[in-house]
């Protein structure tokens, strides 16, 4: 009897049909209603396992996007800043106040990195903004201290995330193939001492496992072996158009914000530019 050995970087789409494959034919045959039960329960399994990766999977998810929104809120609270820390240092870009902020980078440099180096160097923004020479910026380092701890929340739980998700492929997964392939095993076996015991013909004893893609023997092709490659394969290209979709889509939103980005950060330089024209006249007018 040809029995498949189901491995763990197989789906638990696979997985499913391998077992329901089984169980229908177990159902089909009367010597093996005994271990009908048996192959339910296994199925009942994998369904657990699906719900628990889906909600795994959700977790993971939902912990990027606060790590995200955390990088945004710290994004934009650097920004609101900015104006502040100019007029303290009189533009003075070489003052160590803003040295100590944002060291050799522009503002909008600083802010570029996706939470990382950017949250390293705000560690040290609350006792700069304390001791800071405005109230403005004073008033500040609560705020920083609030985006600091939300950010490390983040991460943490992301990183609590993506640990959940390694425990469960490297532990579950592995202990769910382990006992799929025990309760196929237990069947292939019974049924071969129940044929060599002549108690069931050998051809009752034959087909209880779908042959995979991978491990089917050359056959000659017909109509239904051809519809039966087709629904699979279709199966498997919609999934993969389902994940190009997905990064398209995220590509798209990344390639947004940092065209939002460039332009912001054009609009700041004229802005910039034109208010300092603005001052040299004033100056000029004044001093004449």
């Amino acid at each position: 009897m040809r029995l498949l050995t189901l491995t763990h970087d197989m789906s638990l789409s696979d997985l499913r049909r391998e077992i329901r494959y089984t169980l229908a034919k177990l159902r089909a045959r009367p010597w093996a209603s005994a271990s009908v039960a048996a192959f339910e329960a296994q199925l009942k399994a994998i369904a657990q396992a699906e719900f628990d990766l889906a909600a795994l999977r959700d977790r993971a998810e939902d912990a990027n996007a606060a790590v995200d929104e955390a990088d945004q809120e710290i994004d934009r609270f650097v920004e609101d800043t900015v104006p502040d820390v100019r007029e303290a240092v009189k533009k003075d870009t070489e003052a160590p106040l803003y040295r100590g902020l944002f060291g050799s980078q522009r503002p909008s440099e600083f802010v570029r990195p996706t939470l990382g180096a950017e949250l390293d160097q705000l560690r040290g923004w609350p006792a700069l903004l304390k001791a800071a020479p405005s109230a403005e910026l004073r008033a500040r380092a609560k705020r920083c201290e609030d985006l600091i701890a939300s950010a490390d929340g983040a991460l943490r739980a992301r990183s609590q995330a993506d640990d959940a998700l390694a425990v469960f492929r490297a532990s579950t997964l592995v202990a769910l193939v382990s006992s799929l392939n025990s309760a196929r095993a237990a069947l292939a076996g019974e049924a071969e001492t129940l044929r060599h015991d002549g108690k069931i013909p050998p051809s009752a004893a034959e087909g209880l496992f779908r042959l995979s893609a991978r491990s089917r023997p050359t056959r000659p092709e017909t109509l239904a072996t051809l519809q039966e490659q087709i629904r699979e394969r279709e199966a498997e290209v919609a999934q993969l158009r389902s994940r190009l979709s997905e990064l398209q889509a995220q590509r798209a939103r990344d390639e947004q914000a940092e065209q939002q980005r460039r332009e912001r950060d054009a609009a700041l330089a004229a802005l910039r530019a034109q208010q300092a024209e603005t001052a040299a006249k004033i100056a000029e007018l004044e001093k004449a």
